[in-house]
This record gives C-alpha cells, structure tokens and sequence, in this order.
C-alpha cells in the first residue's frame, strides 16, 4: 500500500461490533498513518484501510483541526427531544450539519415518529457546542444534558420507556374508567409486538422478511416496491410504474433526487437500474445491514405473535413442564437483537447500524432454564418467557417447540447454522421475551375539554419553557383519558392502550372510531344537525375512543389489518377482567 487512498479490504463479517472496533484502535495507535472505516462490499462486512491522504479534508474542517482536549471522555451524551420526526431522521438532520455519517451516532432505542419523544444519544468525539449549534437550525429538534462520558450508548442499554398519553373523546362513566386502568396496572396486557412493527404498506415487511429468508429474492422486491393502491404523489407513481412492467429505469423517474438517494425504494430501483434488471438480491443486500435486518427480525416478531396466541387459547394463563423462564436476575434482552423499529413507515433508508451483535459474530443471549412439573408453584405466568425463532434459541421442552417447527416448516424457513453460515447478512440468533408484561409508575385522570384541537398534554420542553397544565373544564362537552405509565424494553404502548380500551388497533377500526369522533365534534359545533349520522360514523360501545394523534407517546396501529392483529383468546379475556 504505497499510494495514499489505496484500498485494501479485510473481510469482517465473521466479527462483532466490538472486535471490529479493537481493529479500527489497534490499526490507528500502530499505523498512524492509515485510515480505517468499516464498510459493505457486496453484501459482506469488510474494514476498508488506507493510507491517509496528505490532502486536507475539507469535511469536518470545524472540529477535526481541534485536537480534542486532554482527558475528556471520548463520548458525548446528551438528551434529544424531537417532535414528529422517526429516530432515524432526526440523528440524520443533526450528521448532515456536523457533516459526518449518521451511524456514528448511537442509542439505546428508537423513538416513534408521531409523538413527543426524548431519548438519550451518544457520539463519539464531538463537542457539546457543536451538537447545540446543529440543533438550533431544526425546528423540531432540542438538545440538552449533556455529559462526557467513556463509552457509548447501545441498544441493550434500555431499561424502558415512559409514555404520557391522552385518549380523547372518551365514553363510559368514571368508575368503569377507573375499573379499567386498576385492571391494567395489577394485571398487564399480552406482550404481542404492536401493528407498527409490521409497516403500513399493503405488503408487511414480516412478509417481505420470510420471502428473503426463503431466499425468493424477486418476490422480496416486489412486496417491497408494491405500495398502496391509494398511494398519491411520486412514490406511488414509481410504485405503480414497477407494478406495470417491473422496469427500474422508468420507476426510478418517478422519484425526485431525494427519493432516489434516501428511500428504500430508490436505493433498490437504482441498484436494479445499474447492475441489470433483475438483480434482486444484489438490491437487497446493498441496503443498509440496519434496514434489511429490519425485515427478517418484523418476520420473527410476526412468528412469535401467532405462537403467542395459540399457547394462551390452547393452556391459558398456567405454566406448563418445558416452559421457559430466564435463570436468575436478567433481562431478556430482546432489544438487543430485534428492538429496530421500521425508520418512517420504512421508506427512509435507516443508516444507523445496530449496536448489540447479531448473527454469527456471537449473540449474548441470556439463560434460560426448562420448568420441571415440581418448578411450577415456584413461578408465576409472569415469569413466561418465549423464544423468537432463531438459530442460538433453546426452544421450550414440550409441545410448543413442534410447534414452531410446524410454523417454519409452512412457511418455508430454516432458521438454523446452515443460514447464518449461508447468508451471514440475513442471519438470525433469535432471543426471548416476556409473554406478559406489567406497567410501572401508572397514573391517571380525566380532563374535560370544549376545544377539540386543544393540546392536553405539555412536553418536556414546554415544561422547562414553564407552560401552564390544561386546565379541566367542568361543563365542556368532551372527556378525555390522560395516561402516564412506564414500559420494559420492547414492549408496545399500543397493545397496552388496546387491553384498555378493548379496541381492534387495526388500521380500518381506528379510522372508523376517527371518523366518529369528526362526526361528533361537527355535531357539537352545529346543533342543528343534531341526529344525522354522516358517512362512516360508527356506534362506539363504552370504554372506546379515539386516538389523539397529536400528543400521545405511542399511537393506535396505522398497518393493515392482517394476521399479525390478533382476535382476543379466552385467556386474553380472563388477563382483561381478572382484576375487576
């Protein structure tokens, strides 16, 4: 290696994170003169090192011509709050004014788009100035607490999340309300994975992810480049356009200049348009690991759910011999491996990779152990935990584990070795997690309210601005349910929000509860139509509501209704009503 800038790659898809960071370290104090980065060539892991180029770099130009100071920590954490922005979208806003790459920022897990959110992040060598500076120029986008620190954020990180909801227009008297919310804070609610973890499109990327797994890699692009028949705007023209001829030229026309470089949609068609038109897999392989992982773990996810379901209707809510429970004080984890949400409706490219290994480099699965029928009365349903189908996994040592056998075998998968060693970038350890889960720290009250506009909920930052709490309004004409309670990782506030309202969180029945709430609120504005039913109004039975879409922390699903929506079992029932 003679010339500056020459490349030599060194294959990586065998290491963690955490070998390849002692790598790129060790090359940097031995060979200061060279240059590495971890990179994808043709779908597999390599360290690109280079001799470093006597030409400045005009990138980063504010900061890398400042040594950092000596004896400050080498990681910046700090609190973002960001307003109706996906995870991936508001670190991405952030890297492009501190000109450097967007996964070299890191979390310990994503944040819904439509809500109020705040999370910890962390980036390596970048000044708190710097990091405030960038902030200031988005609108939607707050930072603060900032702290150095010696190592990173990572996903495993998480202990939980903590919601502020509101549901608004509720029906039911206060004592049915209160009824409910003391039921669901003693008992819980079945720990499914939420619609959102299954896209919005009329394809669901669990299907996209079992057509990779079984390595139909045309039928893979198609459900990715389907859309929505009721799609508007140049997404659903380059989705129709595919749709009628599969030609990626003229699909990829479509889409502006933004779509065609940040989309997951113009990442593939540009693939398929450059090497030739029917290199699918090569398409699929050249997204971002973080973005295709997110496809076969939404196939997991979908798997477990359906498992879920037949062992709560088949054996209710008692422990069984062979039932899994973890050993001792752990947590499952399963953030680690599976908690990458879909980065706005999975359209823009998540770039961010994943921090807790995955795949052959070695999982850190936590240890599960087989009940004995003498074990039983030691344990409580609580304790359950299920496997996510994976090569790594213990499977529970009775009839559960032909049955997940039985479901991969329908469909066609084989989550074993033999596929990690195959398609290293699509592999799947696996990992465990609660079939029950139980809030913390749970509050609530019911607040009167004339203007259905109204925010009912103050932020963090409009807390710190000193904003006043909405006030109740004894005779106005709306009741709304405020709602604050804490979450393990992993778990979905929607499936929670569904155990208390009784609701179908599929997309069809929220818009109808939506559209009754419109209805509603125009009659209460105009008396004179009192009586008219418009278009679409539905009866709501007690204890229904509608979503506020505007401040709640987490939201009723937006997907398809399809078999990842599940019907409640008697057991759901009996967990619903057992502390009433």
């Amino acid at each position: 290696m003679e010339k500056s800038g020459e490349l030599v790659n060194i294959p990586a898809g065998q290491l963690t994170k955490e070998q390849r960071t002692q790598f790129h370290e060790t090359i940097k104090s031995s060979f200061p003169g060279m240059v590495t980065n971890t990179a994808e060539v043709d779908g597999e892991k390599v360290i690109s090192v280079r001799k470093a180029s006597a030409a400045p770099d005009k990138r980063n130009t504010f900061w890398k011509h400042k040594p950092w100071p000596q004896g400050r920590p080498k990681f910046l954490h700090f609190c973002m709050f960001k307003e109706n922005l996906d995870t991936f979208v508001a670190l991405s806003n952030l890297s492009m004014d501190l000109k450097t790459k967007s996964n070299k920022f890191a979390f310990a897990g994503t944040k819904d788009a439509r809500a109020k959110t705040s999370q910890m992040v962390s980036i390596k060598q970048i000044s708190a100035e710097q990091v405030h500076e960038a902030a200031k120029k988005f609108q939607k986008i707050v930072v603060g607490n900032f702290a150095y620190k010696d190592r990173e954020l990572k996903l495993g990180d998480l202990k939980g999340n903590r919601f502020d909801l509101v549901l608004r227009h509720v029906q039911g008297n206060e004592d049915m309300i209160a009824r409910r919310m003391t039921s669901f804070q003693s008992v819980g609610f079945v720990n499914y994975y939420g619609m959102q973890r299954f896209g919005t499109t009329s394809s669901g990327t669990h299907e996209v992810g079992r057509a990779i797994l079984r390595r139909e890699w045309r039928v893979a692009v198609d459900l990715l480049l389907s859309g929505r028949e009721s799609e508007m705007g140049s997404m659903a023209d380059a989705h129709r356009a595919w749709r009628a001829d599969r030609d990626p030229q003229r699909a990829l026309s479509c889409l502006t200049g933004r779509q065609q470089r940040t989309t997951i949609e113009g990442r593939v068609l540009h693939t398929l348009s450059t090497i030739r038109a029917t290199a699918y897999q090569e398409a699929l392989d050249r997204l971002p690991s973080g973005t295709r992982q997110l496809y076969v773990h939404a196939y997991q996810s979908w798997v477990w759910n359906r498992l879920v379901s037949r062992r709560l209707a088949e054996y209710g809510l008692k422990l069984r011999p062979g039932d899994l429970v973890l050993v001792g004080d752990q947590s499952t984890a399963e953030e680690s491996a599976t908690d990458m949400e879909p980065a706005a409706e999975l359209e823009t490219v998540a770039e961010v990779e994943p921090t807790a290994p995955t795949g052959s480099g070695g999982p850190r699965l936590p240890e599960v152990h087989a009940l004995t029928e003498a074990e039983l009365d030691a344990h409580s349903i609580y304790d359950l935990v299920m496997p996510l189908p994976g090569w790594a996994v213990r499977y529970p040592e009775n009839e559960l584990s032909s049955w997940y056998k039985e479901m991969l075998s329908q469909d066609g998968v084989e989550l074993t070795q033999k596929l990690c060693d195959s398609m290293p970038q699509y592999s799947l350890a696996g990992a465990y997690r609660h079939v029950l889960a139980r809030p913390g720290d749970v509050s609530w009250r019911v607040l009167r309210y004339s203007n259905p506009n109204s925010d009912l909920l103050l932020s963090d930052v409009d807390r710190l601005k000193g904003a006043a709490e909405p006030a109740d309004e004894p005779d106005a004409p709306f009741r709304a349910l405020i709602m604050q309670f804490s979450l393990p990782p992993s778990s979905y506030a929607t499936m929670a929000v569904r155990e208390i309202t009784g609701t179908d969180s599929s997309l069809v029945a929220q818009m109808k509860l939506n559209a009754a709430y419109s209805a509603e609120i125009q009659q209460a504005r105009n008396p004179s139509n009192k009586g008219r039913r418009a278009e679409g109004d539905t009866e709501k039975a007690e204890g229904k509501t509608s979503a506020d879409e505007k401040q709640s922390g987490d939201q009723p699903d937006r997907g398809q209704k399809r078999s990842t929506d599940h019907k409640e079992s008697a057991s759901e029932k009996r967990l619903k009503t057992e502390a009433v």
